[in-house]
């Protein structure tokens, strides 16, 4: 009976260590559990914590991104008046210098037109043949040329026409005959009838030279 009692504590406590021993089994396997879903829950949440720093450096580029594009906008605004202001003052500046282009085009085209009427050649305004223009001008260049060279040579001859008369004189005198003529000199009156000739001929050189510089300054500016 003892025995029996004895087996049956024995088979007790064996139940119970297994039973013990399944309940720290138990234990050690919820123990690890947790510690793998602690572990896991920490992984997720520094993941998170990167996560959010990230968004949040995100932001921060986003905010520094919207004022690059505020500040560039801005200063494109500046940049296309500046252009625009550049335009308008040089459009300003073509203006007045058409206008002034414009004047002395009137202006030249005045002078041509005059030129064209004192030669007597057809103004390009009014339509006439440049050959044709350029040939009458050179004849007429060339006429003037020659009357302004004839003009040059009367009055060379005229101013020294007295020193001439008086070359003439002299050796008229010494020769004691005209040496236009060879006329012999007879007498007293022969002689004064010479001078005479001559002072005759010397007191008109003063009428023809005026009359000979004012031919010549006709022709250089009339």
């Amino acid at each position: 009976m003892q025995k029996n009692e004895a087996d049956l504590g024995a088979e007790g406590n064996d139940t119970r260590l297994r039973s013990l021993q399944s309940r720290q089994e138990e234990i050690s396997r919820r123990r690890h559990e947790l510690q793998y879903n602690v572990q896991r829950k920490n992984s997720e949440v520094c993941t998170l914590e990167a996560q959010s720093g990230v968004h949040a450096e995100v932001d921060s580029l986003r905010a520094r991104l919207r004022e690059a594009e505020q500040e560039l906008a801005a200063h494109i605004v500046v940049v296309v008046l500046v252009f625009v202001v550049e335009l308008q003052n040089r459009a300003g500046a073509a203006a007045a210098r058409r206008g002034s282009w414009e004047v002395d085009l009137k202006r030249l085209q005045q002078q041509e037109a005059q030129v064209a009427a004192e030669l007597g050649i057809p103004s390009a305004l009014e339509g006439g043949d440049a050959t044709s223009a350029m040939a009458d001008f050179n004849s007429t260049l060339a006429h003037k040329k020659n009357e302004v060279e004839l003009a040059r040579k009367d009055l060379a001859m005229t101013e020294s026409a007295k020193h001439m008369y008086d070359k003439f004189r002299e050796r008229s005198r010494q020769k004691n005959a005209c040496q236009f003529c060879k006329r012999t000199f007879q007498n007293e009156n022969d002689i004064a009838g010479f001078e005479d000739s001559v002072d005759k001929l010397v007191g008109k050189i003063p009428d023809f030279l005026e009359r000979s510089q004012h031919r010549l300054l006709c022709f250089l500016f009339c």
